[in-house]
């Protein structure tokens, strides 16, 4: 018995001996190197910083290399910033179980410089036109300069266009300024403005402005999708006069002296762009401080909150569902252009101290052209608002359908352009200006 147990475990010890001397280790694959071949002017040194140094990366299989390669491809494409980028893996041979990789990093540039001269209708707003001077990616560094002067004649309470007494309006912004590990925006602006204020949809009060204001924001990324981010404004009017004034009690709307602000606020961001449609998620947190100094009312202070949740869904090369959720809290004094978050109801139908608004819509490409995508998007849009210490409507629920139609040049990607027709589904007791309808044109997608 003893010799026989002795036999099966020499047998069995062979077979152990056997099959590990047949087994090879798994090579290693080793970044030896990352090439980059740019196409225009953005800077190495700045995609370095952005991606990070990949040589010296081990990993265990090529799936692993593929999918790291794969990654950095959608950091450079989730900047919206070139024409066109990819990222190639070049394997050799393998030596001593090692396999060498070289990754090649190819940008081509979008377009360095963009006037823009545009005129167009917008309900809010009314007839606009002038000219814009988009400049991206400035020499290299992935910061962005926009410059913009406008003219518009607003519409009056009956809807018709003020063109004797129109808006001016200068603007400038400065986007994606690395201080690492910071990212900066400055922005300013000079307006002349007709401004109307309206409650429920009705005219009340009437004023003509000269306003400069001035912002600066910046954001400090904590992870690969978590960031903090904070703001301070500040806007003053030296010159002002009254047209009329129905609503006493709306004057701490305006005219304003000066008004300045500040908000802290985090965002949670899972968000890839997959040619013009995208994937993914977004949370935003915000809150803030402000204090207004009204010409004919006493100082006001308000604290504001806001939260938002936006999901894209990629179900194929043609269609990408979307939708957001949002919620804001105001104290002190309503909201009054609580509609600028539904598409087809014009902002001063709706005021509220605290809301909850749903959009969403289906994008879907229309069109496909060498230097450019023509999309549509159906959209339907709601709110629920609640104002405090009113008996007029203190619940109020808004309802809208349209549709988004949209143009991305594939040389200006950061650059969108959107021609929006959106209609009130609400009861005629409910709409206040009798505009069943909304118009917007903008450079910007709605979320």
């Amino acid at each position: 018995m003893q010799k026989r147990l002795g036999l099966q475990r020499l047998i069995f010890s062979i077979i152990i001996l056997f099959s590990l001397s047949t087994l090879k280790a798994e090579p290693v694959y080793r970044i030896i190197a990352e090439n980059y071949t740019i196409t225009g002017r953005t800077r190495q040194n700045v995609i370095e910083n952005i991606l990070g140094s990949s040589v010296g990366t081990e990993f265990d299989s090529q799936e692993a290399v593929s999918l790291f390669a794969a990654d950095r491809k959608r950091k450079l494409d989730n900047l919206r910033a070139f024409k066109d980028s990819s990222v190639t893996i070049l394997y050799e041979e393998e030596t001593d179980g090692l396999i060498p990789v070289s990754l090649k990093v190819s940008i081509t540039d979008g377009s360095a410089f963009l006037p823009f001269p545009f005129a167009f209708y917008n309900s809010n707003q009314g007839f606009l036109c002038g000219a814009m001077a988009n400049v991206p990616n400035v020499s290299g560094t992935l910061q962005n300069l926009l410059f913009m002067g406008l003219y518009s004649a607003p519409p009056n309470e009956d809807n018709k266009l003020q063109w004797a007494e129109p808006n001016f309006l200068l603007v400038g912004n400065w986007s994606n300024i690395r201080l690492n590990p910071l990212l900066f925006t400055l922005s300013g602006s000079v307006m002349r403005m007709n401004r109307q204020i309206e409650y429920l949809g009705k005219s009340q009060n009437k004023f003509l402005a000269l306003i400069l204001s001035g912002r600066i924001g910046a954001e400090l990324p904590i992870t690969d999708i978590l960031s903090a981010k904070t703001s301070v404004r500040y806007s003053y009017s030296p010159k002002h006069t009254i047209e009329y004034v129905r609503d006493e009690s709306l004057l701490p709307y305006g005219p304003i002296d000066s008004t300045v602000g500040t908000n802290l606020g985090f965002t949670v961001k899972s968000l890839n762009w997959e040619g013009n449609f995208r994937r993914g998620y977004k949370i935003d947190v915000t809150g803030g401080i402000e204090t207004t100094y009204p010409s004919f009312a006493s100082q006001q202070t308000s604290v504001d909150g806001e939260a938002e949740v936006s999901v894209y869904y990629l179900a194929s090369s043609r269609f990408n569902p979307q939708a957001r959720l949002s919620f804001f809290g105001k104290s002190h004094l309503p909201q009054l252009d609580s509609g600028f978050r539904v598409r087809g109801i014009r902002n001063g139908e709706l005021r509220g101290n605290a809301g909850v608004y749903l959009n969403t819509g289906l994008q879907i490409q229309l069109l496909k052209f060498s230097s450019m995508e023509i999309h549509f998007t159906p959209c339907f849009d709601a709110v629920f608002l609640y104002t405090h210490n009113t008996s007029t409507r203190p619940y109020d629920l808004g309802l809208a359908a349209g549709g988004e139609l949209l143009v991305f040049l594939n040389s200006l990607k950061s650059l969108p352009m959107k021609l929006g027709v959106g209609f009130d589904l609400r009861p005629e007791d409910k709409n206040g200006s009798g505009n069943f309808y909304e118009i917007d044109f903008s450079f910007n997608l709605t979320f």
